[in-house]
C-alpha cells in the first residue's frame, strides 16, 4: 500500500494511519485525544501502512454516532465514511454550571461548580477570572472524571459582592482554545 496525502485519497480509498495523521494536521479530522502510540489491531507494527476500521476510527478519531452507519466494528473504513462520520466540535466538559453558595454569608465567598465529562478523558484545568475583563487566572488542574470544584478563596483573589466571577475549564490535553465557560453574580440576599 501506498501512502498518500489525505487530499490525493479518492473518497473510495481505504485510509491509513498515516493519512489519517494527514488528515487532522490539515484539520480535516481530530483525534479524540491524541495520536495513539500503537494501534491495538496492528498486529505487523507498522501503523502508518495501518488501515482503519470502524473500531479503530471510533477510538481514536473525533466522531459523531455510528450506531447506524451500517459499518460492522471490523470493516475497514473508506474516506468517504471517515467525513460522513467525523466530527469537529472541541472536545469539552458538558453542563458546565457555576453558582454562588450564598449560604456561607458574607464576607466569605464561596462558588460550586459542576460539569459533566467524557470517560476516560485524563485532567481538567481550571481558570477563574474576577469581572467582565481582564485575562483568566489558573485555578487548578484536576483529576480525570472529576464533575464539581468548591472555589471558596475568592475574596483572597479581591471578589466583592456584585462581582460576576466567571470561570473556564477544559480537558487538559486540548487545545487552549477549548473551554467550557460559565459564570455567576456574588451576591446575598438581604
Amino acid at each position: 500500500m501506498t501512502i498518500k496525502l489525505w487530499a490525493a485519497l479518492a473518497s473510495n480509498e481505504l485510509v491509513a494511519h498515516a493519512e489519517v495523521r494527514d488528515a487532522v494536521n490539515t484539520g480535516v479530522l481530530l483525534w479524540d485525544y491524541t495520536e495513539p502510540a500503537t494501534i491495538p489491531g496492528d498486529l505487523l507494527n507498522d501503523r502508518d501502512h495501518y488501515c482503519y476500521t470502524r473500531e479503530d476510527f471510533e477510538n481514536y478519531v473525533r466522531h459523531t454516532d455510528m450506531s447506524a452507519s451500517g459499518i460492522a466494528t471490523g470493516e475497514m473504513m473508506s474516506k468517504a465514511e471517515m467525513l460522513l462520520y467525523r466530527s469537529l466540535d472541541p472536545a469539552v466538559p458538558g453542563s458546565f454550571v457555576v453558582l454562588h453558595d450564598d449560604a456561607t454569608g458574607p464576607p466569605r465567598i464561596r462558588m460550586d461548580l459542576s460539569w459533566t465529562v467524557q470517560p476516560n478523558r485524563g485532567t481538567l484545568t481550571l481558570q477563574r477570572r474576577i469581572g467582565d475583563v481582564g485575562n483568566y487566572s489558573p485555578l487548578t488542574v484536576l483529576a480525570q472524571g472529576t464533575t464539581s470544584y468548591v472555589d471558596d478563596f475568592i475574596e483572597a483573589a479581591g471578589a466583592v459582592e456584585g462581582d460576576r466571577i466567571h470561570y473556564r475549564i477544559r480537558y487538559s490535553d486540548q487545545p487552549a482554545t477549548h473551554w467550557a465557560e460559565s459564570s455567576d453574580f456574588v451576591f446575598w440576599p438581604i
